[in-house]
């Protein structure tokens, strides 16, 4: 066994121990700056003490770190070995080649097609070696398995519920493709056999991904997706846009479901070569605009709104709108909305939206309906009719709520479901029903865990996160702040990580750790600037580092945030939040009294005014209690009650939340015996 020690890597021999690294060179000590390396040399020989005893021997050339990687081609690199080892183990590919010469030639012909798998179930191997027949060697798969894995040359893997996968070391299957290649005609039907066949199961498995049995197929897939990915790559390579075709959809799922958006820029960007290669598709222009849509998403959970974003974006939006025939295609208006959406131009998707609604009450589809009426309320809710979005977040809940409604197709972002939900609770706080809030940010997080989905997983913690900061519910924040920055840096997707450090950063502030939080917000802030993200996010981000530089005692810093969240938002119901903030900024710049309280005065009032015109209660209410307090201070508590209990009165819900509370506790201060009912 190979374990690591202080000093080195240490293989037992003979019940004894020998310091291999030392052995070649005496000065080698294992330390934090090496260790990963070795580590990872390690992994890359999958263990085996006679390739790491080779190894080993190379660090009399090289460092770990040039060793590691040097390990390409392990065959190669480990030619030679120490000189007290019988001949057949002084380099590893002679003591492969003597295991190999024991073996009978039904077994030789078996492993050496071993090599175009990943691990395998043994049904996939003998259908295999079925179509191969005589190239093969007429071989008996079973009995062939069963002298291989005796002679330690592949792995039976236990399956819960099934049979055992083969599966065979990587520097093995090295050594085996090798003797593959000696017989190229074989090696070149082997692998087209092998690609036909997991192009075919991809196919099967396709109708299933989308309907009742979507784990079960998702549980196959993820089993065999080696072979996937290796016979999605010899398509590529032969330019064979059918058989890609019948792997697309079902890798693309795949993908998304685990949050593999790497994989799915690499997917779409090979798919999208062999179309402009091949001059046509079988699925048209539509499909063109799908894949593009799908890197461009795929791009942006990544990388940000990066020019590779813009790119694929741009060439989606082209064949669009220069008349491609695409209309009745629920993916392409679905992703193209998305994408509007993501680059702020609100209206252009809201149009879309609207056409998605049409097709959806035509097919009589529910999942074209939900994001319909999403689409629309997204664009109703943050522009000037909080109500009306708030009808259409309530009928598209009305369709999915305690059903089952079967994902969709290609699609990369969060679950529509989740984010009528969250937009839902967003709405409800502004509208002035913040227990109502939290029941669909609840049902939003629910739902997320549910589906399992990574993407979806961190927009709903996000967004739940922010509706807690707006009711100053500060341990809750952490917490969801915690699960999001677990979620995006497991999956790698940066917007997320910069988001949710911004929103770390923001629940540390309102816990009193001051220096910490503002450090982390102005990280994920250069975070989110750093790799050009869409403009969706930034105005809440600025206001977010507004708020936190504020309570933190800094009101001078709040300023630059605010002047540029003022016009990112000059047209949305967030704009009176704006305005208040504002005013607490100018009042705690001036807090004797004097210009400060009148100026601070003035943005309050226009809060009060422009939320009254909104509906958004709850706004209306935080401006009313600062109009009031300033009342107050003048010794106008007949005015201060005047503005304020209006507002409160309107309330049914809500009242432990901060805001209800303070509008409640000043009301009773200006009207002394008549305390509100809470």
């Amino acid at each position: 066994s190979i374990r690591e020690s202080g000093n080195g890597l240490t293989r037992k021999r003979h019940g004894g121990s020998s310091k291999i690294g030392q052995t070649v060179r005496p000065d080698f000590q294992l330390t934090d700056e090496n260790a990963p390396a070795v580590a990872e040399i390690c992994r890359r020989l999958d263990g085996l003490p006679l390739a790491i005893e080779l190894a080993a021997a190379r660090l009399r050339l090289f460092s770990p770190e040039v060793l590691r990687d040097r390990l390409g081609d392990r065959l190669a690199l480990l030619r030679s070995g120490p000189r007290d080892l019988p001949e057949r183990q002084q380099t590893l590919r002679a003591a492969m080649d003597w295991s190999y010469e024991l073996l009978e030639p039904g077994e030789q012909r078996l492993f050496e097609l071993l090599a175009v798998f990943a691990e395998a179930d043994i049904a996939a191997v003998e259908a295999v070696a079925g179509r191969l027949g005589a190239d093969a060697g007429d071989l008996d798969v079973l009995d062939g398995l069963a002298g291989l894995a005796e002679k330690s040359l592949v792995r039976l893997v236990d399956r819960a519920g099934g049979e055992p996968r083969v599966g065979m070391l990587e520097t093995i299957r090295e050594f085996a493709a090798d003797r593959l290649e000696q017989r190229p005609e074989v090696s070149a039907f082997a692998r087209l056999v092998h690609a036909t066949y997991f192009a075919d199961l991809a196919e099967r498995l396709r109708g299933a991904l989308t309907g009742n049995h979507r784990d079960t197929a998702l549980t196959a897939m993820l089993a065999d997706v080696g072979n996937l990915r290796i016979a999605w790559a010899y398509w590529v390579a032969a330019g064979d846009i059918g058989q890609l075709d019948k792997l697309a959809d079902s890798l693309l799922i795949l993908n998304d479901a685990r949050g593999w958006y790497l994989d799915t820029v690499g997917l779409t960007t090979g798919m999208l070569a062999v179309l402009a290669a091949s001059g046509s598709s079988t699925g048209g222009v539509g499909q063109e605009i799908a894949l593009r849509i799908s890197l461009a998403r795929a791009l942006m959970a990544t990388k940000g709104f990066t020019s590779e974003v813009e790119d694929a974006f741009a060439g989606a939006v082209e064949l669009f709108e220069r008349g491609a025939d695409v209309r009745q295609q629920f993916q392409v208006l679905r992703g193209l909305a998305g994408l509007y959406q993501f680059r702020g131009q609100v209206e252009l998707a809201a149009g879309l939206g609207r056409e998605i609604l049409v097709l959806g009450e035509r097919e009589h589809d529910p999942r074209m309906l939900i994001d319909g009426h999403l689409v629309i309320a997204a664009y109703l809710v943050f522009g000037d009719d909080l109500q009306g979005g708030l009808d259409h977040l309530d009928q598209a809940i009305a369709l999915f709520a305690g059903r089952a409604i079967q994902p969709g197709t290609r699609r990369v972002g969060n679950d529509p479901r989740v984010a009528c939900y969250t937009t839902s609770a967003l709405a409800l706080w502004l509208a002035g029903g913040p227990d109502r809030a939290v029941e669909r940010a609840n049902a939003a997080m629910a739902l997320a865990v549910e589906l399992e989905h990574p993407f979806t997983s961190a927009f709903a913690r996000f967004h739940s996160g922010l509706l807690h900061s707006w009711r100053r519910e500060w341990d809750v924040v952490l917490d969801r702040a915690v699960g999001l920055l677990e979620i995006a840096d497991e999956h790698d997707l940066r917007i997320w990580t910069a988001v949710g450090t911004c929103l770390l950063g923001a629940a540390q502030v309102g816990l009193g750790r001051l220096d910490e939080g503002l450090a982390n917000i102005r990280t994920g802030m250069g975070l989110y600037q750093g790799f050009r993200s869409p403009p969706i996010f930034w105005p809440i981000l600025l206001l977010v580092d507004a708020g936190a530089s504020h309570r933190a005692g800094r009101p001078a810093d709040s300023l630059p945030a605010l002047d540029a969240a003022s016009g990112m938002l000059a047209n949305t119901i967030l704009l009176p939040e704006i305005h208040i903030l504002t005013g607490d900024v100018l009042a705690a710049l001036a807090p004797d009294g004097g210009s400060g309280d009148s100026d601070a005065e003035s943005w309050y009032r226009m809060a009060f005014d422009r939320s009254g015109d909104l509906g958004a209660r709850m706004t209306r209410l935080r401006a009313a209690t600062r109009l009031a307090r300033v009342l107050k201070a003048r010794g106008e508590d007949d005015a201060a009650a005047r503005i304020l209990g209006p507002v409160y009165a309107t309330f049914t819900e809500g009242f432990e939340t901060a805001d209800l509370v303070e509008a409640r506790d000043l009301l009773a201060s200006v009207t002394p015996g008549a305390i509100p009912p809470a």
